[in-house]
């Protein structure tokens, strides 16, 4: 990845030598490409290739799951896959409640559990404060596990293996 942009985006707990790059040449509005490395041999596969999102989100098996794309009204659009390709709208987020989901990024509090069917982040649609969702990549549901109404969730600890939500 001569010259470009390069960002580890997921690892692979049960096969360490893989890994889940993104690859850009610093233009956000470039496509983006998202490969998975062999560290042991160097080898590359693109999984996928996208102009429209600029962000995603792949589980522990480094299949990209959410996709974000900037709304006409600066907010996201969160897409969603089975890890196929293939992308559905799974909510859209306003750009007064964007911040809630950058701090869980920036926190590192979001991500999949062992199973890759459940996603944590934080949300602060339809409240004044951001809290602790889970939601269901099979069904759509989505479960508060944690809120207040005077203060933002403020930090996250993962099991290191179930990665379950802990505290």
């Amino acid at each position: 990845f001569n010259r470009r942009k390069t960002e580890l985006v997921q690892m692979n707990e049960d096969n360490p030598k893989e890994i889940l790059v993104h690859v850009n040449n610093g233009n956000v509005f470039n496509p983006h490409h998202y490969h998975k490395v062999n560290m042991k041999t160097g080898e590359t596969t693109l999984v996928e290739r996208t102009d429209k999102f600029v962000g995603l989100i792949a589980d522990h098996a480094l299949r990209p799951r959410i996709a974000i794309e900037i709304a006409p009204d600066g907010g996201w659009n969160l897409h969603k896959s089975q890890g196929d390709g293939n992308w559905e709208p799974m909510m859209q987020v306003s750009p007064e409640d964007t911040s809630a989901l950058q701090n869980a990024s920036y926190q590192r509090a979001f991500g999949f559990d062992r199973t890759n069917r459940f996603f944590y982040a934080y949300d602060s649609r339809g409240r004044n404060t951001a809290a602790l969702v889970r939601y269901d990549m099979d069904t759509g549901e989505q479960k508060v596990l944690a809120s207040d109404d005077r203060v933002d969730i403020g930090g996250v600890m993962f099991h290191p293996t179930t990665f379950e939500i802990q505290a």
